[in-house]
């Protein structure tokens, strides 16, 4: 342990030139938070790997992703605002909704800290370093996103419980299918998502049904986060907001990988997707 330590204690430094502001928000962000245990890697002998200070790191079935204002595959587009409703709420509209450990931070930790505090930690997060990683974020294109069905569908569960039935019932009915197609990349997202997502992916916010729309998560180009979603399954930021179940068990790699490149185009607004089983099947292998 000394000679540990010796190589990695402190894990942080204190920056100079930073406002009181600021000093507050590294300390908060460094200490009471300790960020950078989940999204700083690591180095040979597991300490936190200082020249990629919030880079982006795995975390068991998880990673925990770039918080470096890096515009291309950090948080550098988000404002100061952007970063105090995502650790307030868990949540930001069609980018960012937490999961995971993540969910857990803000649920018994960021959404109890004081505004002062919040302002805190973002004005400190604009300034870190910015790091650039191979794993880009595609920028969200607002014009290939789907539109509600209807102003009151995200609301009433009634009107999403019976589109939904029209929807398979439409397809079942179609000349090109006999039945739903069991690995038609639309068919698995309505038999298996839809009742939680919505067919049109707005979900119902108020029932705490997570929007997917225009997610960060879904428009990387590493696609291993997604697929970990739906393999493993996720927990939600607050205990009223309902488990989304893993389908591991339930899904061939192949329909995983039907569902991620719908996903992807249809509610990131990518152009193309191309995750293979082989992805699917590699990303089980890790996070097993």
């Amino acid at each position: 342990m000394l000679a540990w330590n010796v190589i990695n204690a402190p894990s942080t430094e204190n920056r100079s030139g930073l406002t009181q502001t600021q000093q507050r928000g590294e300390y908060l962000v460094n200490n009471l938070e300790h960020c950078g245990t989940c999204h700083t890697p690591r180095n040979l002998t597991q300490g936190l790997d200082k020249d990629r200070y919030l880079s982006g790191a795995p975390l068991g079935k998880w990673f925990a992703p770039n918080i470096t204002p890096d515009n291309d595959t950090g948080i550098g587009r988000w404002s100061e605002m952007d970063i105090v409703t995502y650790l307030r709420t868990g949540t930001l509209d069609k980018r960012a909704y937490a999961g995971g450990p993540m969910a857990e931070a803000v649920a018994h930790s960021t959404r109890y800290l004081t505004d002062e505090d919040l302002i805190a930690m973002a004005d400190y997060l604009k300034v870190v370093p910015a790091i650039k990683t191979d794993d880009y974020l595609i920028p969200v294109n607002v014009s290939r996103l789907p539109q509600p069905v209807s102003n009151s569908i995200i609301y009433d569960l009634l009107e999403q419980k019976d589109y939904l039935a029209h929807a398979k019932t439409n397809i079942a009915n179609s000349s090109n299918n006999s039945g739903l197609n069991s690995n038609s990349p639309k068919d698995l997202y309505l038999i298996h998502c839809a009742s939680c997502h919505g067919v049109d992916g707005y979900a119902q916010p108020d029932a705490r049904y997570a929007s997917i729309v225009g997610l960060s998560s879904i428009r990387r180009v590493k696609p291993d986060a997604l697929i970990g979603v739906i393999t493993f399954g996720a927990k939600g930021a607050f205990n009223t907001a309902p488990k989304m179940p893993g389908f591991s068990e339930d899904l061939s790699p192949i329909q995983i990988a039907n569902i991620t490149n719908y996903v992807r185009v249809k509610f990131g607004g990518l152009p193309s997707s191309d995750v293979s089983a082989a992805d699917v099947t590699r990303v089980i292998k890790e996070k097993s």
